[in-house]
């Protein structure tokens, strides 16, 4: 599941950030090579032909590629300026038995989502929608996977006493019943070349994510685990922080820089929402 020390700092990170509801020994973490590996994987643990999955529309094109060979009927949900619209999900899911592909395919049980600074739409699900997909998928039985890897990079909001804006509260902290699977990324706020994604869920869909992990590449690499567990040994908490202050600042000002062009040259030519994160 990864080195011991990176575990450990990322259980607390995820208590700290996230505050599961669920008791301690009923969740679990797993490091993969990149968030995306542990998408792929999950979606090979969760469908199989004949399944449907939903997903936001427009959706991250490394998704559907992760998604599109294992023969599920990929479902679009309309989105807005504001993310996912629940409605739409739940209008969707009640009315699966008249849609056309409901013969050929399996009523949905996989909500696949971006919630934050979303790729490639640039929205973020506020608090309140959030709340209502979660709501959803106790209704109406749906796994979320949390594809959450811009979670850090929150552009606009106040900042607290660490420097670091925080967004809405995520699916995770809201996961009573472990339908959840998070999918976190180093690759944005360390480094990408590190490859170290970890997933966050359930412990029974983590220990079969560890052995899919074992059968495929028995391990993300111990050498980029190493360097990330000694850079953040040194940093500690108040470097972490001080470090993720700095980069929202980055990806601020160039949020900033890019939008002042846009308002300069596409003025009554485009619209556009400014997004929140990302």
């Amino acid at each position: 599941a990864g080195l011991p020390e990176l575990v450990a700092w990322a259980r607390e990170l995820q208590r700290r950030e996230h505050a599961p509801p669920r008791a301690a020994e009923d969740w679990d973490i797993a490091f993969t090579t990149g968030s995306q590996d542990a998408i792929s994987k999950t979606c090979d643990m969760l469908l199989a032909r004949g399944d449907s999955i939903l997903v936001e529309e427009p959706c991250y094109p490394g998704a559907i590629a992760a998604i599109r060979p294992l023969g599920v009927n990929i479902v679009g949900v309309p989105t807005d300026a504001g993310g996912l619209i629940p409605e739409a999900l739940g209008d969707i899911l009640r009315g699966w038995e008249s849609r056309r592909d409901a013969a050929a395919y399996r009523r949905p049980r996989t909500l696949y989502t971006i919630p934050t600074g979303h790729n490639p739409s640039g929205t973020t699900l506020g608090e309140e929608r959030r709340r209502a997909l979660y709501r959803i998928a106790q209704e109406l039985d749906l796994v979320i996977m949390e594809d959450d890897p811009y979670f850090f990079l929150q552009l606009d909001g106040a900042a607290g006493e660490s420097g670091v804006v925080r967004g809405p509260a995520s699916f995770l902290s809201m996961d009573t019943d472990g339908r959840v699977m998070r999918f976190d990324s180093l690759s944005k706020v360390l480094s990408s070349g590190f490859r170290i994604g970890f997933a966050t869920g359930p412990r029974p869909l983590i220990d079969r994510l560890v052995l899919h992990m074992q059968s495929a590449a028995l391990c993300t690499s111990g050498v980029s685990q190493a360097c990330a567990v000694a850079l953040l040994r040194q940093w500690g908490q108040p470097g972490w922080s001080a470090h993720i202050a700095s980069v929202q600042a980055l990806y601020r000002r160039r949020r900033d820089h890019f939008l002042s062009c846009a308002e300069r040259h596409l003025a009554g030519l485009a619209e556009w929402t400014p997004p929140g994160a990302g």
